[in-house]
């Protein structure tokens, strides 16, 4: 593994030297949780200080190469070296009657589903997008068995959540469990005053066998689909609604599961560029789940297992199993009419949500009381600053508030604050 990173620095270390531009970033974080009428528990505050080298080579308009490595610095993990991408961008222009273009990413890269609800995560890949006549389809494959365990949020089973435990205090880690996560996307652009259609298919497989385990693996499938564009006609005012159908197995438990969800947008740009957005969510869950992972108990499992976690809350950041929440965002730029460069860009935004289960079944932050039946868990209310001085330095404070409801087991108010920098040379 050494052996494969050296080779990966030395690339990176070339591709300084051919780059057409090249810099380092330094970005940092920290976050302290606070339960109110008590003294701050300071070794419960998290920090991470994280240094990244990075190089861009263009040779042509259309093909692009990008590089970037980091070294990070945490209250988890004082040494932690990591190759976070290797790119190569690349536009076609295929011959036909009318345009057809074929844009092409592959190498360590970002890879998303069209919503981002179910997977979102970075590995190795290809990333195939065609676009013609107002139609695309994209395709990708990704393999994330080369990524160090810290870089690897996939946790679907038991197994994950053991191997996710690294204590070594190592400048490399052990890689993460080998997993490929294929997607293929149709979307149709312009449908009826501007509206947007997309399908797609998600498959996830654990490449492991049970034996080399001793615990069980998850095999999943999704179809999703999604539709997006202006609400009854009107341009200032933007609609999202999407579906997903999930099933697979883990072990020989078979899922059938859904998640559905969506937003609404109200745009007003002369109103100090502010956006009103409400936004809905639900996912099934399975009132015979024990536990939350592989905890089924009697036939079929009815729980959404999405790929990567998504939360909605600063606080209480449950992934979308067993969950449904409804969430009001308000957000502006409170100087963006006045004069002041390094202010206009600056974002102030508050955001409520409440939470409910699906079923009784537990959830994946845990805390809920297990002698209830009762499904709404509480409520948060968030806000956040962001200052961008100038393009290179950017920073942010952002503090939230969950307030429990009695069928939790922690009742009192829980809060937590948290601060990050970025800058850029």
């Amino acid at each position: 593994m050494k052996k494969a990173f050296t080779v990966s620095l030395l690339l990176l270390s070339a591709a300084m030297l051919l780059a057409s531009d090249f810099g380092l970033t330094l970005d940092g974080s920290t976050s302290l949780p606070y339960t109110p009428g008590t003294q701050p528990d300071w070794d419960t505050q998290s920090y991470k200080i994280r240094t990244s080298l990075w190089a861009n080579h263009a040779p042509s308009r259309d093909v692009s190469y990008e590089f970037q490595s980091s070294y990070t610095y945490s209250d988890s993990r004082p040494f932690f070296l990591e190759l976070d991408k290797v790119q190569y961008t690349g536009k076609f222009n295929l011959p036909g009657e009318e345009s057809a273009v074929l844009n092409l990413k592959a190498g360590r890269i970002p890879f998303a589903d069209f919503s981002g609800k179910v997977f979102a995560h970075k590995g190795d890949g290809i990333n195939l997008n065609l676009s013609y006549s107002g139609i695309s389809f994209s395709a990708f494959a990704a393999y994330t068995g080369l990524l160090q365990v810290p870089s690897n949020s996939i946790l679907l089973t038991e197994s994950d959540t053991d191997d996710s435990l690294v204590d070594e205090d190592l400048l490399f880690t052990p890689l993460a469990n080998p997993r490929i996560i294929l997607g293929l996307t149709e979307t149709v652009a312009g449908i009826g005053g501007g509206h947007n259609l997309a399908v797609s298919l998600l498959y996830q497989q654990d490449l492991r066998k049970p034996e080399d385990t001793l615990r069980n693996t998850m095999d999943t499938f999704y179809t999703g689909i999604g539709m997006s564009g202006p609400f009854l006609g009107a341009a200032n005012v933007l609609y999202n609604a999407f579906g997903y159908g999930n099933t697979g197995w883990y072990g020989y438990n078979r899922i059938f599961a859904y998640m559905t969800g969506g937003s609404l947008n109200l745009l007003m740009p002369k109103l100090l560029s502010s956006r009103l957005s409400v936004e809905a969510l639900y996912s099934s869950g399975d009132k015979d789940h024990f536990s939350f992972y592989e905890g089924n108990s009697v036939s079929y499992s009815t729980a959404f297992v999405p790929i990567t976690a998504s939360p909605a809350g600063m606080v209480f950041s449950a992934q979308q199993t067993n969950l449904a929440y409804l969430s009001g965002t308000f957000s502006l730029k409170p100087f963006s009419a006045t004069d002041w460069t390094s202010l206009k860009n600056t974002l102030l935004q508050v955001k409520g949500v409440s939470f409910v289960r699906s079923t009784p079944g537990p959830i994946s932050s845990g805390g809920v009381r297990v002698d209830t039946f009762g499904l709404y868990l509480g409520s948060e209310v968030d806000l956040n600053i962001l200052i961008r001085l100038v393009s290179d330095f950017g920073f942010s404070l952002s503090g939230g508030v969950f307030i429990p409801s009695d069928n939790m087991e922690v009742v009192d108010i829980q809060t937590k604050a948290s601060a990050a920098f970025s800058l850029s040379i």
